[in-house]
């Protein structure tokens, strides 16, 4: 097994917070052709839980939601590409975050200074917030296959599910990212088999899938 999982640019950020620097230093064993977390979801949630604990207005605050979230952390699973080891992430989360973020102490307030905040310039757009979709499509789980059910492979699930992900973060606003994944979604062909052990059940699929065309549509 290897050990992914790189630096997101948060080097700098890690004498803010100690749970910055060890988030930033986490690795992860990667496995295949075995249920594995979506190394993305791990990693986006994880930046996520960034950003939270460096909040400077209530750091006490930021460091009890990031708790709630932790404990409550739910990823998509992977077979056929990779993904990281279940138990290395569910360790990391449980026995080395959780207590890190009960123990460390605020970090300091910011300076006060006299000097007024910068104003962004007028012709300079704020960045579009991320689709509410994409955290629902990195949450989507379904059931492992069995013999008594139709089913489609995993792989052809999960990797629609990463180009409209995709396709949902490459779009410069929220309608033309929506109409790309809408796109995706009609034009999949994904084999059905009652034969098929290593897939997802075609019944929990098709009606997750059904849901997401009808946020795509609304």
């Amino acid at each position: 097994m290897n050990e992914a999982r790189g630096p997101h640019g948060r080097d700098e950020m890690s004498s803010v917070d100690p749970v910055v620097g060890l988030i930033d230093a986490a690795r992860f064993a990667t496995v295949k052709f075995r249920a594995g977390y979506r190394t993305d979801a791990v990693d986006d949630f994880l930046d996520q839980i960034v950003t939270l604990v460096k909040d400077p207005m209530d750091p006490q605050r930021a460091h009890r939601e990031a708790v709630e979230r932790v404990q409550g952390a739910a990823f998509p699973t992977v077979t056929f590409r990779d993904g990281y080891d279940m138990q290395d992430v569910d360790v990391f989360l449980d026995e080395v975050l959780v207590p890190a973020l009960q123990d460390a102490p605020a970090p300091p307030p910011p300076p006060v200074t006299d000097t007024p905040p910068s104003r962004p310039s007028p012709s300079a757009a704020p960045d579009a917030p991320e689709d509410p979709l994409v955290a629902h499509l990195l949450q989507a789980r379904f059931p492992q296959a069995s013999g008594s059910t139709v089913n489609y492979a995993a792989d052809d699930v999960d990797l629609l599910l990463d180009e409209m992900i995709a396709a949902l973060r490459a779009s410069p606003d929220q309608g033309s990212g929506r109409h790309r994944a809408r796109q995706l979604l009609e034009g999949a062909a994904m084999d059905r088999s009652t034969t098929r052990r290593d897939g997802y059940s075609a019944e929990h699929v098709d009606a997750f899938l059904m849901d997401v065309l009808a946020r795509l549509s609304s």
